[in-house]
C-alpha cells in the first residue's frame, strides 16, 4: 500500500507498472494478486513474452487466476479488450513491451473504466509511456546493497528496491524496500570409522601413478 501510494489498485483505473528484468516488478504486484484473489476476485494475466511460470501461482485463493497466451503479439490487444468486454476479472495485467497504435492504449483504458476492471501495463523502463489518462506510474529498479564489513559479504545476499510512483498525490512519492535472501543453515552427520595406524602417510613417502 505504501509502494501504491497509499491507495492500491483502483477499480477502473489504468496503472503502468515499469522497470527492467528482475528488479522486483513481478513480486511486488503478486502481493496484490494475492489480496485481491483472497477476496473472491478473479486475475487475468495476459503473457505477451511467454515468460510467467502459472504453477508457482497455482495458491489455493477463492479468485481464480487465468493465463492466456496469445500466439503472437499483436493478438493480445484483441486478447486484452475480450478479456475487459467480458467484466469477469477485477484486475487485468497486460504483462510485456507491446506498443500500442494509435488510440489503442485509449481505448484499452476507456474498456477498464467501463467494466470497472483494473488495468496494470507491464513494460520495460526503456519503452514509451501509454498515452491518455494513465493513474500511476511506477518505476521499479533494483540493485545488490553493498556492504563495507567483509564478514558481511559472506552473508546471504540483500537487494534494495527503489520504486517512484509520479503520479502520486503531492508530486511523486519515493519508496525503499530492502531485501534480504533467506537460507536454512543445513548440518550432515557422517559417520566416521576408526583410525587406523596401517592408513596413515609415513615420512617421505611417494604418490606415485
Amino acid at each position: 500500500d505504501e509502494v501504491s501510494g497509499g491507495v492500491g489498485l483502483v477499480a477502473g483505473e489504468t496503472v503502468e507498472w515499469l522497470g527492467d528484468d528482475s528488479c522486483g516488478k513481478t513480486g511486488a504486484l503478486r502481493a496484490f494478486v494475492h489480496a485481491i484473489r483472497a477476496r473472491g476476485i478473479s486475475v487475468a494475466w495476459i503473457d505477451v513474452r511467454h515468460q510467467l511460470l502459472p504453477f508457482d501461482w497455482s495458491e489455493s485463493f477463492p479468485g481464480r487466476f487465468w493465463v492466456l497466451r496469445p500466439p503472437s503479439p499483436k493478438d493480445c490487444l484483441l486478447c486484452t479488450e475480450a478479456v475487459l468486454r467480458t467484466e469477469s476479472f477485477g484486475l487485468v495485467v497486460l504483462d510485456g513491451d507491446l506498443f500500442l497504435k494509435g488510440n489503442a492504449a485509449v481505448r484499452l483504458q476507456r474498456l477498464a473504466r467501463q467494466t470497472s476492471s483494473c488495468l496494470v501495463m507491464m513494460r520495460s523502463r526503456q519503452s514509451s509511456s501509454a498515452v491518455g489518462r494513465v493513474h500511476g506510474r511506477l518505476l521499479f529498479r533494483a540493485e545488490v546493497a553493498s556492504s563495507t564489513d567483509s564478514l558481511m559479504k559472506r552473508t546471504p545476499f540483500q537487494w534494495q528496491i527503489t520504486i517512484h510512483n509520479e503520479r502520486a498525490k503531492g508530486g511523486g512519492r519515493t519508496q525503499r524496500l530492502h531485501l534480504a535472501e533467506q537460507v536454512e543453515p543445513r548440518v550432515a552427520v557422517m559417520p566416521m570409522g576408526g583410525d587406523r595406524s596401517g592408513l596413515r602417510t609415513s615420512s617421505k613417502q611417494r604418490y606415485q601413478r
